[in-house]
């Protein structure tokens, strides 16, 4: 009798537990999508042709998973470069598309604004108050890019820093060095900024 109690006890649990993770993972999904419906409120006009998508029917990519019905690209850089989402959380380049790190998602929600986010790892792209390029589980408001275009080709800016943008204090790019660097540019026009989607499957 003991057992079965035991057993029981046990039981209850393990499904107390599991309860309490759905749970949890639906706070976490819905908080980011109350997030993004803030971060995307007021968005500047862009030139992206990346498919809009509600932040309540997003979809959040879980890592290793492909996406349903979205499509997968490689950012590739005009330094002949192709953006890498690591899984520890840094972000590096390779010349070898076939990495699975290159796969990408570029979601966008209204106008003009993207997130960018790893397939392989899930993680987000992001930029810091300092510039530095690094990538994050949860959406916050170092991932949010203006997604541009220059000369037939795309640029990723912060939506965020600098805070304020004048003459002095120019917005900031995403851009891959010709040694391969991952880094901030002020500059739209350089080679190191432009980037084609490459549409990968």
């Amino acid at each position: 009798m003991e057992v079965y109690a035991s057993v029981l006890i046990a039981s209850t649990a393990i499904l107390i537990f599991l309860s309490e993770c759905r749970h949890v993972q639906s706070a976490a999904i819905h908080r980011q999508r109350s997030l993004l419906s803030i971060l995307f409120a007021d968005t500047r006009a862009g030139s992206g042709d990346y498919e809009e998508t509600n932040a309540d029917t997003m979809e959040l990519i879980l890592p290793g998973r492909s996406p349903r019905n979205r499509p997968v690209y490689a950012l590739y850089s005009r330094t002949r470069w192709n953006l890498q989402i690591m899984a520890d959380g840094s972000v590096s380049a390779t010349e070898d598309r076939n990495s699975p790190y290159t796969r990408v998602v570029i979601s966008t929600t209204g106008v003009g604004n993207v997130y960018i986010q790893g397939v392989e790892t899930g993680r987000f792209l992001a930029m810091s108050e300092e510039g530095e390029i690094y990538t994050t589980v949860l959406l916050d408001y170092d991932n949010v890019f203006r997604d541009g275009q220059e000369d037939n080709y795309r640029h990723f800016s912060s939506a965020t820093y600098p805070k304020e943008v004048t003459s002095r204090h120019k917005s900031w790019y995403l851009a891959i060095d010709k040694q391969g660097r991952v880094k901030r540019s002020e500059n739209k026009c350089n080679r190191s900024s432009q980037f084609i989607a490459i549409g990968v499957f």
